[in-house]
C-alpha cells in the first residue's frame, strides 16, 4: 500500500514575544521534535483591524473669511513649526519646503486668501495636516486648495484624498475627473484644488486601509 502523507495548518493567537521564541524552537529544529511532528513553515499573519470612520464637525469656510476660526485649528506656521516636523526640515534638501508652495492658491499673490491647518490623527499613530486655503471668487464662490502634508518624511503610502458629497459619492471637477488623489511610496504632499458654489456643504476624507476620517465644510 503506498504511503500518503497529509498537510494540516493550525493557526492560533499568540504575542510578538511568543512568535519569536517559536520561531527560535522552528529554526533549531526544536519546534518539531517537542511536537512529534515535522513542522515545514512557520509565519505570522497580522490580525485585521476593525473598520473606523470618524466625521468632524462642520467647518464654517464663509466665516473664516472675517477670521472667525473654530478651535483646534492651527495656522501653517505654528504647524511647521512643531518639533517632529522641524526634525523632518533639518533632514530634507535646502528649499525643500518652500517648493511645496503651501498654502498658496496663486503662488504670486496671496491677496484675500485664508488658510488654516487641521491636525489629523490616523490610527495607529499617524498626525497628519490638512491644510486648507480658500480663495473668494467673483462668483461668490470659493476656491479651495486642499494639501496634506506628513510629521514623518513621507505621507503613508496608499494615503487616499477625496472630495465628497452630501450622500458620500466622489465629486467630479470641471473636467469630469473624481476628486481624490493616493500618495506614492515616497509622497511628500498630496493635493487637490477645485471650486466650491456659495452655500454648498462638502466632506473631506482621509482614508488609509480600513481607518478614514471625515470633515465636512459648508462654503
Amino acid at each position: 500500500m503506498e504511503n500518503q502523507s497529509k498537510k494540516i495548518t493550525i493557526s492560533f493567537g499568540s504575542s510578538k514575544e511568543i512568535f519569536a521564541q517559536l520561531q527560535a524552537l522552528f529554526q533549531s529544529g526544536e519546534l518539531s521534535k517537542v511536537l512529534g511532528v515535522n513542522i515545514l513553515d512557520i509565519s505570522a499573519v497580522s490580525e485585521p483591524q476593525p473598520e473606523t470612520s470618524v466625521i468632524e464637525p462642520v467647518k464654517q469656510l464663509a466665516q473664516w473669511l472675517e477670521n472667525v476660526f473654530e478651535e483646534g485649528l492651527l495656522t501653517l506656521e505654528q504647524f511647521l513649526n512643531t518639533q517632529k516636523l522641524a526634525e523632518v526640515r533639518k533632514q530634507k534638501p535646502p528649499g525643500w519646503l518652500e517648493n511645496l508652495q503651501l498654502g498658496k492658491i496663486n503662488p504670486e499673490t496671496i491677496e484675500n486668501e485664508v488658510c488654516r491647518v487641521i491636525p489629523v490623527h490616523l490610527p495607529p499613530e499617524e498626525l497628519l495636516g490638512l491644510i486648507v486655503t480658500i480663495k473668494p471668487e467673483e462668483t461668490d464662490g470659493l476656491t479651495v486648495l486642499l494639501q496634506v502634508l506628513p510629521q514623518q518624511a513621507f505621507l503613508p503610502a496608499n494615503l487616499q484624498l477625496r472630495v465628497l458629497d452630501e450622500e458620500g459619492e466622489v465629486i467630479l471637477d470641471e473636467s469630469d475627473k473624481p476628486l481624490e488623489q493616493k500618495a506614492g511610496a515616497e509622497s511628500n504632499l498630496i493635493q487637490l484644488q477645485f471650486s466650491v458654489p456659495p452655500q454648498e456643504q462638502f466632506r473631506v476624507q482621509l482614508a488609509l486601509d480600513s481607518q478614514s476620517i471625515t470633515q465636512d465644510f459648508n462654503t
